[in-house]
């Protein structure tokens, strides 16, 4: 969910690695060397590192967690899974953690052979590759832990932007940035307390015998068949318009990601709306709620067919206030321009070093909109799995008077993410890879709100009965709402 954009010191983002540098005692021990690193290069390079928690606090989880690494049967699992939970306290969700390969693969082996959706603590089967486990089919514990004690446990783990909370029951079930879910990722070590993926699960069902159930685990491959969309969906791929009746259509952009297989956002949209003005369309339906954020090109490349007047997305960006020090010897890229950069030359600011406009790339720019950009009343679907680019792209368009945003609560941050630069930093003993946004941005909406995402105008939930009768009543608002 990275939101990337050119950046012009030409640094699409900087890969992180580590040069031994620690003068270390016989008795300080390799998961204590990788947790210095860590806490080292977050606090300096991070621009958000201490923006949603004191920063004594963090010296308190840090402590802890050297301590607990001190234990002769600590693992490379335990020790993956205590860092994402100190990575989670900072409120980032380009902050987070990546299993190492040997791990990685092991969980790849070991997935639920049912994908789920979560509806107030209660969990139900979504699409199963087991004839007994039906669409609706409610599980009240896995492995003889209650469902409720299983998502609470789990929480505190899943990164999310400021205070959106809310957004990580939907991470626990789907979240392809970790590649699955994080059920998946932290099920084993947290709820079981165990070193190893779980060949099988013992399944109780939520009727009146109290069914259960014991099911094998299956391979991520075969896991993925059961996904409602692809993994790692490109733009190119992600959208799609419908026309519902004469004057209304529905356009579906279901992600932004456009850095792996690029295209060009304005030649993508122009025919569509080309195509919109000829059928004299007069209210278009943008459903976003699949689209979890991306490159800047392809949110920006909407923006300019929605908007009637010139925009401006990001009016700040910041680095960190802390330097870099000793640690800049140690980092490596194509391009050291960030890091080897003498940010002390920027003004500096409560929120850090304050980086030019004109080195922020699209985002900074003035925007005008395109040729057929569109006319009539715009309808924006939200949900809360928006986040990042879409979250506030949303944000951002709300304060148009011709667009409607109708659905739930998104994910995001309008108040500004910590994203646009994502380093990479590899930790040498445990071979876990860290990643690091570099760019505090400020989005240029009046009144912003800190820490939350995008409220809809008209707040639609999806309910449990809408879900089970396959009934998408945030579209049919949409559709029934006059022009």
């Amino acid at each position: 969910m990275e939101n990337q954009r050119n950046f012009s010191w030409k640094v699409a983002f900087a890969v992180l690695v580590f040069i031994p540098f620690f003068v270390t005692s016989e008795e300080t021990t390799s998961f204590e060397q990788d947790i210095a690193l860590l806490k080292q290069t977050l606090s300096a390079a991070h621009p958000g590192y201490a923006r949603y928690i004191d920063e004594h606090e963090l010296e308190g989880q840090w402590a802890a967690l050297t301590l607990k690494s001190k234990k002769k049967s600590y693992s490379n699992l335990q020790f993956y899974t205590d860092v994402s939970r100190v990575l989670a306290s900072l409120r980032c969700e380009h902050t987070v953690a990546d299993l190492p390969k040997d791990l990685d693969a092991q969980k790849k082996q070991h997935f639920l052979p049912f994908t789920f959706k979560l509806f107030e603590y209660r969990m139900f089967v979504e699409r199963s590759t087991l004839s007994t486990l039906q669409k609706g089919t409610e599980i009240s514990h896995i492995n003889n832990v209650p469902v409720e004690t299983i998502l609470s446990k789990l929480m505190p783990y899943v990164s999310i932007d400021g205070y959106t909370d809310f957004t990580k029951a939907g991470k626990i079930a789907r979240d392809f940035d970790l590649i699955g879910s994080a059920f998946e990722q932290f099920f084993a070590p947290v709820v079981l307390g165990v070193d190893k993926y779980p060949d099988s699960f013992e399944i109780t069902l939520r009727d009146t015998k109290g069914t259960n159930i014991k099911v094998q685990s299956i391979e991520f491959s075969k896991w993925l068949t059961l996904a409602e969309r692809p993994y790692r969906l490109d733009f190119k791929d992600a959208v799609s318009v419908k026309f519902i009746e004469p004057s209304t259509a529905v356009l579906s952009v279901d992600t932004f990601v456009n850095y792996r297989n690029p295209v060009d956002p304005d030649l993508l949209f122009l025919s569509i709306f080309k195509e919109l003005k000829n059928k004299s369309v007069e209210k278009l339906i943008v459903d976003l709620r699949r689209n979890g954020g991306g490159s800047d090109d392809a949110q920006i490349g909407l923006m300019r067919y929605l908007y009637n007047t010139p925009f401006q997305l990001v009016d700040g960006g910041w680095l960190s206030v802390k330097p870099l020090g000793d640690l800049a010897a140690n980092l490596t890229s194509w391009d050291r321009a960030v890091i080897d950069f003498d940010k002390t030359v920027l003004p500096l600011e409560t929120q850090g070093y304050r980086i030019p406009l004109n080195q922020l790339g699209i985002s900074a720019q003035t925007i005008e909109p395109a040729e057929y950009s569109f006319e009539g009343t715009v309808v924006m679907l939200t949900a809360d799995n928006n986040a990042s680019a879409s979250a506030a792209l949303m944000a951002h368009i709300q304060k148009q008077k011709h667009v409607t945003l109708v659905g739930e609560k998104t994910g995001g941050n309008q108040g500004g993410t910590t994203a646009s630069v994502i380093a990479f930093l590899k930790l040498p003993h445990s071979q876990i890879s860290v990643r690091v946004p570099l760019i505090l941005n400020r989005y240029n909406i009046d009144n912003a709100e800190n820490g939350i995402g995008a409220t809809p105008d008209l707040f639609v939930p999806q309910t449990l009965d809408d879900w089970l009768n396959n009934k998408d009543s945030i579209l049919e608002h949409a559709l029934s709402m006059k022009l």
